[in-house]
Formats: C-alpha cells, sequence, structure tokens
C-alpha cells in the first residue's frame, strides 16, 4: 500500500488520469493488471493517490483513462446529417472518410472512401459504394460490419453500422451498393478545459488528379447512391 502521495510529471499521456498499470502493456491489454487511483490536478505535475487499500506494485505507472468518445445514440446528429447527406459533393472533394471491415481473422480491414462514395439517406441510414472487386467489399458481404471515421476541423465521429449489399444501378458499373444501418455514433468531442491545444483542426486529405472528370464522376456516384433498391 501508498501511504503517500506520488508526483510526477507525465508530458505525454495527458492531464487525466485514474489507472495503475503494469509496465509495458498498453490501456487497452486484456491482460494489463489494473488498479483504481483518484486524481488531483496540481500544476504541471499529477498527483496519484491510491484508493484504500489499493496495492501499488513496484514498476507502475500511470495511463490515461479519460474516454473522450462518447455516444448520442443510434441516429446522426444535425452536423453529421448535414456532412454526409449533402447534394454538392464539390465542397467536399479531396476529403476522405477512413472506414474499418471486419476481416476473416476478426481484425480491422481499414480503407478511405470519398465523400462521393457514401451518402446518408435518413439520420439512420447510410449508403455506401465500393468496388465490387475489393476487400472491404468482401468483408461487408460476409461479415456486414463496419465503423466509418468521419473527421473534420473541430468534428470526430466513429459511426458503427450493419450493412446489407443491395442492387447496384447502372452508373454505379463496377462498384458494390451496400445500405447501412447506424447502430452507434461516438462523438469524439476535446475538453479544451483539461486538453488545452488538442483540438482537430484537419482531417484526411488527398489531391484529386483530373479534378473536373473526377468531380463528374463523384456526383453520378453519389446520385445512384440514393436511387431506390
Amino acid at each position: 500500500m501508498l501511504d503517500r502521495v506520488v508526483s510526477t510529471r507525465l508530458r505525454h499521456a495527458g492531464p487525466r488520469y485514474g489507472l495503475w498499470r503494469t509496465p509495458f502493456f498498453g490501456p487497452t491489454r486484456a491482460s494489463a493488471e489494473v488498479w483504481p487511483a483518484r486524481v488531483i490536478r496540481a500544476s504541471d505535475d499529477v498527483q496519484l493517490v491510491p484508493a484504500p487499500s489499493t496495492p501499488a506494485p513496484a514498476g507502475t505507472f500511470a495511463v490515461y483513462d479519460g474516454s473522450m468518445s462518447h455516444s448520442i445514440g443510434s441516429r446522426l446528429d444535425e452536423r453529421l446529417l448535414a456532412l454526409l447527406a449533402a447534394d454538392d459533393v464539390a465542397t467536399l472533394m479531396g476529403h476522405a472518410i477512413a472506414i474499418a471491415t471486419l476481416d476473416a481473422e476478426g481484425r480491422p480491414h481499414p480503407a478511405l472512401l470519398s465523400y462521393g462514395e457514401v451518402r446518408a439517406l435518413s439520420a439512420a441510414t447510410l449508403r455506401l459504394a465500393t468496388w465490387d472487386d475489393s476487400t472491404t467489399t468482401e468483408n461487408l458481404r460476409r461479415r456486414g460490419v463496419v465503423t466509418l471515421y468521419i473527421v473534420e476541423a473541430g468534428l470526430v465521429a466513429y459511426l458503427k453500422a450493419h450493412a446489407r449489399e443491395i442492387a447496384p444501378p447502372r452508373a454505379l458499373a463496377g462498384l458494390a451498393r451496400f445500405e447501412a444501418t447506424i447502430e452507434d455514433v461516438l462523438l469524439d468531442e476535446v475538453d479544451e478545459s483539461q486538453e488545452e491545444g488538442a483540438r482537430v483542426t484537419s482531417g484526411i486529405r488527398f489531391e484529386p488528379t483530373r479534378r473536373d472528370r473526377k468531380l463528374g464522376e463523384w456526383k453520378s456516384v453519389h446520385t445512384a447512391l440514393s436511387e431506390p433498391a
């Protein structure tokens, strides 16, 4: 047991701490042993005071445990709906959406889509267009699980959804079309009083070649996503 306050300067883990962990285990490793501790903030130092009867094993250290993301339910809020239901994809050209599907070994498989390949039909339903022969498409067909990462200036959201394939219109030649029912929306918002200077200023950006031609293609795909199944 610790009978004194342990104070340490931790520059990289953030200002909120509430756990002791054994070294070399990250905060998400299930095998790591955890000891709760209450937190006192004093200037730039973080003082960790173990809870009553809390053991203090040698070699432990403090890690950040204050999650900023929180669920707002299974529907898009006004900001997300306006972003994903917008008809004018030209303003979002060069902006990318990261997605993750589940592969055969149960691991996340990452990919990038443009805003021309994602469209919200409502606050609860999305449509996605993916290459017909891609690993992402195979994963969606077999397991139907997808998470979208929406990252823009001042906005970070994770959309967890379950997708099913629907017949693509002619305009989507070479592409597969999926309808995704949103199951959970997580907003990752910075508390400026705790994380000053941590505001997200930009998402993933790319520079499209043959911009005018590509914009025409995206508009065609974006329109086709909303056509009846």
